[in-house]
């Protein structure tokens, strides 16, 4: 190529960019914006959770509704439809069905398996219980099986009870602008923990006595006797002054251990019980937390006075993050039921705990204890039947088996070719592949180190106990104490595959 070529690829090249110049200088001139005076415009917006600036927050979304998007609500949904379906006459899956869902009794659908909790609340799903019940499941109805933590997000709530009304034969009239009303000016603050210290007052006056009681809902994943064995999640006998992380042997979550230089004071419990993933992110604790300050105050006080050294409870404890206390989950664990998802689950099936990790943790309180369940019978004989597993497969029922499945290990897993992991990993295909067979998911290390694959014997095993199988594995379900039922879920899985094995006697 010759200089004069060059010359013109370059005189071309800066031209345009001269012209560019220009044309951007020209543009300044003619669409200048002059910044005003003040800074901004004075408008009321809404802040995050639907407050409005400079007055109180609305009751909750209900407030929001006659400005609620049904639109934006439909988006939203989309995270629900793992385990929910909302067209008219569609199938349940984990979750009922929810078309018309505003107006009707709770456990409405006749033919869906609900847990005894939600039997037995009465009451209608009006906007109100809806609101209640979306920003925080467990805290509405005490010992449902429903997994998720809740949509914290008033507008976010008001959308999607703006699009369940909507999606319905005979949609609600939604309340009108001001109705729903907010609190009033001198409301108590929400439960949270109140300023100056209001907390740790709050914990010395508590009844330690009703604490013990609610410590109850803890006992299937913590030991709270002195000297007593870690379960699924750390012995928590004089828990308050400890170090988060406190026991030796145990199985903490790297979320965890990376928190023991911090130590389980009045405040640090308070939070932790409050909202276990917001103060260790990262945490395998799959609890949502207890939203009542007095249960968190009394559930503090028990902790408290639990122990050969209880802490001076005066009206300020020690605040900060860092002295006594560390009631990992001593609450936390509180885990009402294995969802209804939780149930038959042959892979490790391991809810939040299991995919942060590994490692039980204090956090870990959705796994059962290591110990216990079936009896020591062979393999083949598991689960109270003299029959091998491979003679019961022979009269299985795939169709039986995979109904199961869907209602009871759904909110966990995927069974779909090429479906992503949820909290436990996609089972397509699972028989006949290695224990941890998923690339990219965190199995814990109890199943990491189970040598063999995933015959019909070792599923079998495993669904009568999961915990017996692979001790120390996060697995929540105490597992399928019917055999048939079992060999009708493993007859489901083997023929969910490229490749199903052939059952012998078929």
């Amino acid at each position: 190529m010759d200089s004069f070529r060059l010359n013109k690829i370059a005189g071309a090249v800066l031209g345009t960019l001269t012209v560019l110049l220009g044309v951007n200088v020209l543009v300044e001139e003619v669409f200048h914006e002059k910044k005003p005076a003040k800074p901004g415009m004075e408008v009321a917006v809404k802040e995050e959770g639907g407050k409005t600036a400079g007055g109180a927050a609305p009751a909750g979304a209900v407030a929001l509704l006659a400005s609620a998007d049904p639109a934006k609500g439909e988006q939203a949904v989309k995270k629900c439809a793992a385990c929910h379906s909302f067209g008219k006459g569609e199938p349940h899956k984990a979750g009922p069905n929810l078309f018309g869902i505003v107006g009707a009794k709770h456990g409405h659908e006749d033919d869906f398996t609900y847990s005894e909790p939600m039997k037995k609340s009465g009451g209608n799903w009006d906007f109100a219980s809806l609101d209640k019940w979306l920003e925080n499941p467990k805290g509405y109805i005490q010992g449902t099986s429903m997994s998720f933590a809740g949509v914290k997000d008033n507008q976010e709530r008001a959308n999607i009870i703006a699009y369940l009304n909507k999606n319905s034969d005979s949609p609600q009239p939604l309340p009108k602008p001001g109705e729903g009303g907010a609190p009033a000016a001198g409301a108590a603050a929400p439960a949270g923990g109140a300023a100056g210290g209001g907390f740790a007052a709050k914990v010395a006056s508590a009844d330690p006595a009703k604490g013990e009681q609610a410590s109850k809902k803890c006992a299937a994943c913590h030991d709270f006797t002195k000297g007593g064995p870690a379960k699924a999640g750390p012995n928590l006998y004089g828990i308050v002054g400890l170090k988060h992380a406190h026991m030796e042997g145990f199985g903490y979550s790297d979320a965890m251990k990376k928190t023991s230089d911090k130590v389980w004071d009045i405040e640090n419990l308070n939070k932790w019980l409050e909202n276990p993933k917001g103060y260790v992110p990262g945490t395998s604790m799959a609890f949502a937390g207890i939203k009542n300050e007095d249960e968190r105050a009394n559930l503090i006080a028990y902790l408290n006075k639990n122990s050969d050294n209880p802490q001076k409870l005066e009206g300020a404890a020690p605040a900060g993050g860092d002295k006594k206390a560390e009631a990992p989950a001593a609450a936390a664990p509180a885990k009402p039921e294995p969802a209804k998802s939780e149930p038959a689950k042959p892979e490790a099936a391991k809810p939040a705990n299991e995919q942060a990790g590994g490692g039980a943790e204090a956090d870990k309180a959705t796994q059962p204890a290591p110990a216990a369940s079936a009896p020591a019978a062979p393999a083949a004989a598991a689960g109270g039947s003299d029959e091998p597993v491979e003679k019961r497969l022979a009269s299985a029922d795939p169709a039986k088996g995979e109904a199961f499945f869907k209602q009871n290990c759904g909110v966990c897993h995927t069974s779909e070719k090429g479906g992503e992991a949820g909290a436990g990993p996609n089972l397509y295909g699972i028989v006949g592949l290695k224990h941890g067979h998923m690339e990219g998911f965190e199995y814990s290390d109890a199943l990491k180190g189970k040598q063999g694959d995933w015959d019909f014997a070792q599923l079998d095993e495993w669904l009568t106990d999961p915990a017996k199988y692979a001790p120390g594995n996060m697995m929540p379900y105490p597992g399928i104490k019917d055999a048939q039922e079992r060999a009708d879920v493993i007859a489901f899985l083997n023929k969910n595959s490229d490749n199903p094995a052939p059952i012998p006697g078929k």
